[in-house]
C-alpha cells in the first residue's frame, strides 16, 4: 500500500457561491484507514511518501459535510419543519455551518421564490416534500405545470445521475458529434433528452436487446445508465404523485392520453424557458467578439466568430468557461440569436467551468437586471 497523504475533495467557497474541487491533505482518520488496507485480506506494508511532521499537521478527521457543501436544501428542510429562525437553528449545530453560507442559502432561496422573507411559499411547500435536488423539483413541478411532466421527469433524472452518453478518450470528438446531433444545437440537456426519448420509443416497440445495444454503442449511449434513468424517472413520478400534485392514477405507460400533462413535450422553446426559470439565478451571458467579414463575388459577408473568442459571464464569478464535455464547447454560432445559457453545475478547478447547458433566447427580463 502507498499513502501519498492526498486527497481531492470538494469545497464551497460561499463568498464566490462555489463549489471548488483541490487537491489537500488527508485527515488522520483516512490515512489509518489507508493503512489498514494494505492488510486487508494478507500481511501487507503501508508506505507513507510523507514526513512525521506533516501527518503531524494533519487534522484529526474530514471538515463536516455541513461546512463543505451549499446548504439551500438543508435551509429549506430547516423551515418546512416550522423553524422560522433558520440561521440560529443552523447555529446550534455541533459543527456549524459558515454563516456567510447560511446567508447565501437563504438568499438564493427567496429569488427561486421557496421563500418570502421568512414565510415558506406555496412553491417551497412543493420544494421541501420532493426528495430531489431544488432545481430539479422546481423543473418538475413546472413540467407538471406546463405540460411538459414526461420531458421535465427524464431532464430531472439525467441531472440526478448522469448523461447516457459515454466518452472514449480516443473518440470524444465522435461522441460529443453524437450527442449534439441529438439536441440541434440547443445544449446538453436537450440532446440528452431526445436521445432517451428516441431510445425509449425503440424499446417500447419491442426491438430487440441486441439492437438496441448495437444502436446504443453507434450513439456512443450506455444502457445501463439508460435503465437508471428510467428508475428514478419512476422514483420522481411516485415524489410528485405523494404530494398531490398530478393524480395517483396518472401513469407514464400512457402518458399521450394523460390530459393536458405531457401536450407540449416536443416543444423545445417552452422547456427551454422552463429550465431557464428553474436554474435562475444559473445563467450565464454570451458576449460575442466584434463582427468579422470577408469579401465574395457578392460583397462581404459576415463570418462566425471562433469559439475561443466567444465569452461568457455570470453574476457571482464574472468570467466563465464552457466545459469541453459539453455540445457547446466548440459553438460559434447559437440559433434565434440566443444571448444567455443556463447552466445546472458549476465547478473551479484551474477554471470555473459551468456543465449541463441549455442556450436560452432573449428573455422578456435581463436576468443580469435587477
Amino acid at each position: 500500500m502507498i499513502d501519498t497523504g492526498r486527497v481531492k475533495e470538494t469545497s464551497f467557497d460561499p463568498q464566490n457561491n462555489l463549489v471548488k474541487l483541490g487537491e489537500v491533505w488527508a485527515s488522520k482518520a483516512a490515512c489509518k484507514q489507508r493503512r489498514g488496507r494494505a492488510g486487508r485480506v494478507r500481511a501487507g506494508n503501508c508506505y507513507k511518501l510523507y514526513t512525521r511532521n506533516a501527518e503531524i499537521k494533519m487534522l484529526e478527521r474530514p471538515d463536516p459535510e455541513i461546512r463543505r457543501v451549499p446548504l439551500e436544501q438543508m435551509c429549506l428542510s430547516v423551515r418546512a419543519m416550522g423553524v422560522r429562525d433558520v440561521p440560529g437553528f443552523l447555529a446550534g449545530a455541533l459543527t456549524p455551518p459558515d454563516s456567510t453560507a447560511v446567508e447565501g442559502a437563504i438568499d438564493l432561496l427567496t429569488r427561486m421564490s421557496a421563500l418570502d422573507g421568512d414565510e415558506l411559499t406555496a412553491l417551497g411547500r412543493h420544494l421541501s416534500m420532493i426528495p430531489a435536488d431544488l432545481r430539479c423539483s422546481k423543473l418538475l413541478i413546472y413540467g407538471a405545470t406546463f405540460g411538459c411532466l414526461e420531458a421535465t421527469l427524464t431532464i430531472a433524472s439525467v441531472l440526478t445521475l448522469r448523461s447516457p452518453f459515454f466518452s472514449p478518450k480516443n473518440k470524444r470528438e465522435e461522441s460529443r458529434a453524437a450527442r449534439t446531433s441529438f439536441g440541434e444545437g440547443q445544449g446538453d440537456l436537450i440532446s440528452d433528452l431526445r436521445a432517451y426519448e428516441q431510445w425509449s420509443g425503440m424499446r417500447s416497440k419491442g426491438i430487440s436487446s441486441r439492437d438496441l445495444r448495437s444502436w446504443c454503442d453507434q450513439n456512443f449511449l450506455s444502457p445501463q445508465t439508460l435503465h437508471e434513468i428510467t428508475s428514478n424517472r419512476s422514483q420522481y413520478l411516485s415524489s410528485l404523485k405523494e404530494t398531490d400534485f398530478i393524480p395517483p392514477y396518472y401513469s407514464s405507460i400512457d402518458a399521450s392520453s394523460q390530459g393536458n400533462y405531457n401536450r407540449y413535450n416536443s416543444n423545445d422553446a417552452l422547456l427551454r424557458a422552463l429550465i431557464a426559470g428553474a436554474f435562475n439565478p444559473q445563467i450565464s451571458r454570451i458576449e460575442l467578439p466584434d463582427k468579422k467579414f470577408a469579401a465574395s463575388v457578392s460583397g462581404a459577408v459576415e463570418l462566425d466568430p471562433e469559439a475561443k473568442t466567444i465569452k461568457y459571464f455570470n453574476q457571482d464569478n464574472g468570467r466563465v468557461f464552457v466545459h469541453p464535455s459539453s455540445t457547446l464547447f466548440d459553438a460559434q454560432t447559437f440559433p434565434n440569436n440566443a444571448e444567455f445559457m443556463s447552466y445546472f453545475n458549476k465547478m473551479a478547478t484551474n477554471k470555473v467551468f459551468i456543465r449541463d447547458l441549455t442556450r436560452e433566447c432573449i428573455p422578456f427580463r435581463d436576468p443580469f437586471k435587477h
